[in-house]
């Protein structure tokens, strides 16, 4: 009789109890000050990686193709926005949380920009992504040589939540250079799971963006929106915001941009709740981040806004002091 195969999925021989509290696994995480103020991160790290691996369609927006979003339906609007206006704060870090170094956590999100671009996931997967890698890096101390792993990690999780399609382990495993292997990605996924209690799904700033996609009149708004919630994803401030926040600043500094009217906010539903004081600070943040994407930034983000605003007929104007402070001093009448 032939032995059966062992599982290629289970644990090793020492085999753990199903309460097994991944989250003190040494291995992947450290408990000293190190994190707090990690000043001897090489800051030249980066994760550059040229060679195509993985091909299939790029995902179209719904709008774009016709069907129905649930976002746009009339019935259901007011019911989601007031789900997540409701849930979004459970998910924001306390007010004595950790931080990740600014300088590296901006490299890491723009490998994950060229990750999202290379499978050419859904813009949906990418703020997924981003937002398990920020709660969990703020959940647990990761050692620095495990933070490329954490990142790709969150992103095959993402592309699980969010992909009909997911690529190959493997795939993750070659653009990380054999860094790490599968037995590393299954175990910092069990890590996830057990840190943040299998609530792996958190509300985004693309669900309140989603129901002005399709409308044909809104459709520059949109684009630009889009690139400034991309953006926006870089600011140091990003991990302390509520998603309907980066929304509505996103889409606000859009229409000043634009120079189009308001309406738009009307397709989205009541944002009653919504702190017009908090809105003006991240749109100056925006900005802020955008000079430095201008100045320094990095490949992956710099790619993105040049698509972005390939086939946009107005030019962007310089965001000086002066244009910062008008729109932070600027009334916001679609909140009252």
């Amino acid at each position: 009789m032939q032995k059966a195969q062992p599982n290629r999925y289970q644990l090793e021989e020492n085999k753990r109890p199903l309460n097994y509290n991944y989250t003190q696994n040494k291995k992947y995480v450290q408990y000293d000050s190190e994190y707090s103020d990690p000043s001897d991160i090489d800051d030249s790290l980066s994760f550059e990686q040229d060679d195509v691996i993985y091909e299939k369609e790029p995902q179209q927006d719904v709008s774009t193709k016709g069907d129905i979003d649930i976002c746009t339906l009339k019935e259901y609007k007011p019911f989601i926005v007031k789900n997540i206006l409701s849930t979004e704060e459970d998910f924001l870090p306390p007010s004595d949380y950790q931080r990740c170094k600014t300088k590296y956590r901006r490299a890491i999100l723009d490998w994950l920009l060229r990750v999202h671009k290379e499978f050419a996931f859904s813009d949906d997967t990418l703020f997924t992504s981003i937002g398990l890698f920020d709660r969990i890096s703020r959940t647990l101390k990761i050692k620095r040589c495990h933070f490329q792993l954490f990142a790709a990690t969150s992103m095959w999780i993402a592309a699980k939540l969010q992909e009909t399609t997911t690529p190959a382990l493997s795939d993750f495993i070659y653009l990380c250079e054999n860094s790490y292997n599968e037995k590393e990605f299954l175990d910092c996924e069990r890590v996830f799971c057990s840190a943040l209690r299998f609530n792996l799904t958190a509300p985004n700033p693309r669900e309140f963006y989603m129901p002005i996609t399709s409308k044909k009149e809104f459709r520059d708004i949109a684009t630009v929106a889009d690139m400034f919630m991309k953006v926006s994803m870089f600011s140091e401030i990003y991990d302390q915001t509520l998603p309907s926040v980066a929304a509505v600043a996103s889409i606000y500094v859009a229409t000043r941009i634009t120079k189009s009217n308001t309406d738009c906010f009307r397709e989205i539903g009541s944002l009653e709740g919504v702190d017009p004081a908090q809105v003006s600070n991240f749109a100056v943040s925006i900005l802020n981040t955008f000079n430095w994407l201008i100045s320094s930034g990095g490949e992956g983000l710099l790619t993105l806004v040049n698509e972005a605003l390939a086939d946009f007929p107005a030019s962007i104007p310089d965001f000086t002091e002066e244009y910062i402070e008008n729109i932070e001093s600027s009334p916001l009448p679609f909140l009252e």
